[in-house]
């Protein structure tokens, strides 16, 4: 709980004016003790503010509000897309996470390199710098985003080419509630895939079936 310290001007005959409040995204303010010189003002309130979370006016003082001071938790929704190009001896990974964040906006966003990917780079609107901690990548951003926002990252699968088992599984966002999307393995080159493990949350798709959008990324013929 916090009490709003009143400002006034000492040996005023009168005083009248408006008290506003704003917070930054990521709190909630709720007013749950309000004088009685307070009326609610939040459609006239003098000043184009942005988070006007509370506003008044008031007639004459003394004046006295108190606002409980909350900080709301973030939610995270991610629509994936993973796109694996093989080539001779290199396959090479994408990942575009669209994310729509909710909540309190986010500055540190979180992925895992679930395949023990190399040369992992991430590409993204206010990124500033990349953490790594084993295969946990921390994308630092310039300052906190909320809503919809994307994120791509490359890197490399190296393996042989008379035969080997790669991991298609990408880059995972971290931290997000629910992640759907699509994967698509493609190549020029005249590979035959023969799927060793497939997850049970995984459902096998027509090449018509694959979004349009996405097919238009992805420019060699898709195998899987």
């Amino acid at each position: 709980d916090w009490a709003l310290p009143p400002l006034t001007v000492v040996d005023a005959n009168s005083a009248r004016g408006y008290v506003g409040v704003t917070s930054d995204a990521s709190l909630r303010l709720t007013p749950t003790t309000i004088g009685a010189n307070l009326a609610d003002a939040a459609a006239s309130f003098p000043l184009k503010l942005d988070n006007l979370q509370a506003a008044w006016r008031f007639l004459q003082e003394p004046w006295n509000a108190t606002l409980r001071v909350e900080r709301i938790a973030s939610s995270i929704q991610a629509d994936v897309l993973h796109i694996f190009s093989i080539g001779g001896e290199l396959a090479l990974g994408s990942t575009v996470v669209n994310l729509n964040i909710a909540g309190a906006p986010v500055n540190v966003l979180r992925f895992q390199n679930t395949g023990g990917y190399r040369h992992v780079e991430f590409t993204g609107r206010y990124k500033r710098d990349v953490s790594q901690t084993g295969d946990v990548y921390e994308v630092h951003l310039d300052h906190p985003v909320s809503g919809p926002y994307t994120m791509l990252a490359t890197y490399e699968i190296p393996f042989k080419a008379g035969g080997d088992t790669l991991a298609f599984t990408g880059i995972s966002p971290l931290d997000a509630q629910t992640e759907q999307g699509h994967i698509l393995i493609a190549s020029s080159q005249p590979f035959t895939i023969t799927p060793s493990k497939i997850s049970p949350d995984l459902t096998r798709l027509e090449t018509a079936e694959i979004p349009a959008e996405d097919r238009l990324l992805c420019d060699a013929p898709i195998l899987a």
